[in-house]
C-alpha cells in the first residue's frame, strides 16, 4: 500500500492532464482542415493514425521533463487523451474507427513514454553539441509554427466565424487568440514569434483554401483582406505581452493556463452556443410569436372591418415597437430579425386581410435550425430539421 501511495505522489499530474488535454485538441485541429480537404469519409482512416501520433508527442514531451514512471506517464496521457473526447462529445455511441482511436491514443502514450525512458548519451564534443543545439532550435521553430497553425485553425473553426452574421463571435476569438498569443509566446521562448505568427495567419489560410476550393461562391477581395485585419493583430498582440511578462519571471504554469483557456473556450462554446440557440427556440421565438399573434387580435377587435395589420409596425403595444422593416419593392413592414431568427409577417388578402401566418427561420444558412408558425388560429406549428411533417403544440 506503502508502495502505490508513493507512486501516485510520483505522477506529475497536472503535465498529465494538459498533455492529454491538448493531444486530442490538437487531433481535432488536425481533422478539421483534413475533413475539409479530402471528405468526411477520410477521417476513418485519419483519426486513428492522428491519435496514434499525437499522443506519443505529447507522451514524449511528457517524459523529456521528468525523471521516473515514463511509460505510466505516456499511458496516463492517452487516458485522459480519451476522456477528453468522451466529455467533449457527451458520450455519445461512438462508431468503430473511434474506439480504435482511443486504443491508439493510449498505445501512443505508452510507446511516447517508453522512448523518453530510453538513456541519453553525453557528447563532450563542442561542435557535435554546437549542431545538436542548432537542429533542437530548427526542430522548436518547427514545433513553434505548426503549434501556431493548428491553435488558429481550431479556434477558428470551433468558434464558427464562417456563419456568424455580426461581430460579435469575432470580438470573443480576438480574445481567445490573445490568450492563445500569451501562451504560445510563452511557451516557446527563441521561438515566440513564429508560434505567435502562425496562430495569427491561420484564419487567412483558412479562408484562403476555401477560395480556391470554391471561387466562384467566395467574395475573396473583401473577405480576405477583413479576416486578415481581424485575425492579425490579437496574437502578436499577446505576443508583446507575453515578453513583458518574462521579464518579471513569471512562472511557466501561468503561459499553460492561458494557452490551455483559450483552448478550452474553443472546445465548449460550440456546447453554449447551442444550448443558448436551444433555449431561444423553445422558448424566447414561440413567446415572440404570441405576443405578435395577441397584438394582432387586438388590431382586429379595434377595426370596424375586423382586418388583421399585414404591417408589423401597425399592432399596438409592444409588439408593433419591435423594429419591423420593410423588403425590397414593398413598402409594408412586415420583417423582423431577433438575433437567430427572422420573423416574417405574411397575409393571404393584404387589401382585405382576414387571415395572417407569422414565420419565424434561421437567419444562418449553415445552421440546421426548426421552422416555427403561427396563424389567426393561435396554434404553433413547429417544422423540424431535417424537415418531416408539422408538429403542432
Amino acid at each position: 500500500m506503502r508502495y502505490k501511495m508513493t507512486t501516485f505522489a510520483r505522477i506529475h499530474w497536472v503535465r498529465v492532464f494538459i498533455s492529454g488535454f491538448l493531444a486530442q485538441i490538437s487531433v481535432f485541429a488536425f481533422l478539421i482542415p483534413f475533413s475539409l480537404l479530402y471528405g468526411e469519409h477520410s477521417l476513418l482512416y485519419a483519426a486513428p493514425l492522428a491519435s496514434l501520433l499525437a499522443c506519443f508527442l505529447f507522451a514524449l514531451w511528457v517524459g523529456r521533463r521528468g525523471d521516473s514512471l515514463f511509460v505510466l506517464h505516456g499511458a496516463l496521457v492517452g487516458v485522459v487523451a480519451t476522456l477528453t473526447f468522451v466529455v467533449l462529445t457527451h458520450g455519445h455511441p461512438e462508431a468503430w474507427p473511434h474506439i480504435v482511436a482511443h486504443a491508439l491514443k493510449i498505445l501512443g502514450g505508452t510507446l511516447g513514454g517508453f522512448v523518453a525512458s530510453r538513456p541519453r548519451s553525453r557528447l563532450n564534443d563542442a561542435g557535435l553539441s554546437r549542431t545538436l543545439r542548432d537542429k533542437k532550435f530548427s526542430y522548436k521553430k518547427a514545433l513553434a509554427i505548426v503549434s501556431g497553425l493548428l491553435a488558429g485553425w481550431f479556434l477558428y473553426e470551433r468558434l464558427g466565424l464562417d456563419s456568424s452574421a455580426d461581430f460579435s463571435t469575432w470580438k470573443l476569438y480576438q480574445g481567445v487568440a490573445l490568450l492563445g498569443g500569451i501562451g504560445l509566446a510563452g511557451l516557446f521562448d527563441e521561438a515566440w514569434l513564429i508560434a505567435v505568427i502562425g496562430l495569427s495567419i491561420a484564419p487567412t489560410l483558412i479562408v484562403g483554401i476555401k477560395v480556391f476550393r470554391h471561387p466562384a461562391e467566395s467574395m475573396w477581395p473583401i473577405a480576405l483582406p477583413m479576416v486578415f485585419t481581424l485575425g492579425f493583430p490579437a496574437p502578436l498582440i499577446g505576443g508583446g505581452i507575453s515578453r513583458l511578462l518574462k521579464r518579471t519571471k513569471v512562472p511557466r504554469i501561468v503561459y499553460i493556463g492561458a494557452l490551455t483557456g483559450a483552448l478550452v473556450v474553443g472546445a465548449f462554446w460550440p456546447n453554449i452556443q447551442n444550448a443558448k440557440r436551444r433555449k431561444f427556440e423553445t422558448q424566447t421565438v414561440p413567446r415572440l410569436l404570441k405576443e405578435i399573434y395577441d397584438a394582432e387580435i387586438v388590431y382586429r377587435a379595434q377595426r370596424p372591418d375586423g382586418n388583421f395589420a399585414c404591417d408589423g409596425s401597425l399592432l399596438p403595444g409592444a409588439a408593433g415597437t419591435l423594429g419591423w422593416d420593410h423588403g425590397e419593392g414593398s413598402m409594408i413592414k412586415k420583417y423582423l430579425r431577433v438575433q437567430y431568427y427572422n420573423i416574417r409577417l405574411d397575409c393571404s388578402n393584404e387589401i382585405d386581410p382576414q387571415s395572417f401566418r407569422i414565420t419565424a427561420s434561421s437567419n444562418e444558412g449553415s445552421i440546421h435550425a426548426p421552422v416555427l408558425s403561427m396563424n389567426e388560429t393561435g396554434k404553433l406549428v413547429v417544422v423540424p430539421w431535417p424537415p418531416k411533417g408539422p408538429n403542432t403544440r
